[in-house]
C-alpha cells in the first residue's frame, strides 16, 4: 500500500484556522465594549477576517491532493466517488443544520418567523466550502486534461474575483 504524504504546512494552517475560529467568539463575547473602540481591535478584526479564506484555501488544496490518486475510480462512479460526494454534501447540510431555528420540521414549518427562516437560508463559509468543492469535483470529473482543468480554475477564479463586487453591492 502506498504511504500517505502529510503536508505539515496544511496541518499548521488548519490548526491556526481552528484556533482563530474559536477566538473571535470568545474574545468578542467577553471583551469590554470600551476595549473594542481601541486601535488594536481593528487589527484583531482583520486577522479574524482571514479565517474563512484560510478554510476555503485549505479545503480546496486538500481536495486536490486527496482526489488525485483516486481520480480513475471516481470517474467510473466507484466507491471513492460516492464517499467524496457524500462528504461534500455533508458539509453543505451541516452548514444549513447550524442555522436551523428548531430541531423539529413541524416546528420549523409552523412556528418559524420570517427572520428565523431568513437566517436559515443565509450562506456562510461552510456552504461556500461545500459548493466550491462540488464545483471542483464536477470539473475534475468532466475535464480529463490537467492543463485544461488548471486553466479552467484560473479562469473561474478571475471571473469570481471580477464579479464579486457586483454581488457585494447587491442587497
Amino acid at each position: 500500500m502506498k504511504e500517505k504524504v502529510r503536508y505539515t504546512f496544511i496541518d499548521l494552517l488548519r490548526g491556526w484556522a481552528i484556533i482563530l475560529m474559536i477566538e473571535p467568539h470568545v474574545f468578542n463575547t467577553f471583551l469590554l465594549p470600551d476595549l473594542k473602540q481601541t486601535g488594536w481591535f481593528s487589527i484583531v478584526t482583520f486577522i479574524n477576517g482571514l479565517i474563512a479564506p484560510a478554510f476555503l484555501f485549505v479545503s480546496g488544496f486538500v481536495f486536490e491532493i486527496s482526489s488525485g490518486s483516486k481520480l480513475g475510480d471516481m470517474r467510473k462512479f466507484k466507491l471513492p466517488f460516492w464517499k467524496k460526494l457524500w462528504r461534500i454534501i455533508s458539509i453543505i447540510l451541516i452548514g444549513y443544520a447550524l442555522h436551523l431555528p428548531y430541531k423539529s420540521l413541524s416546528k420549523i414549518i409552523n412556528k418559524a418567523t420570517p427572520e428565523q427562516l431568513q437566517s436559515f437560508y443565509a450562506v456562510d463559509v461552510l456552504q461556500c466550502i461545500g459548493v466550491g468543492l462540488l464545483v471542483l469535483f464536477a470539473l475534475r470529473l468532466i475535464i480529463r486534461s490537467d492543463k485544461i482543468y488548471h486553466y479552467t480554475l484560473i479562469g473561474l477564479t478571475i471571473l469570481a474575483t471580477a464579479i464579486s463586487p457586483i454581488f457585494w453591492k447587491t442587497d
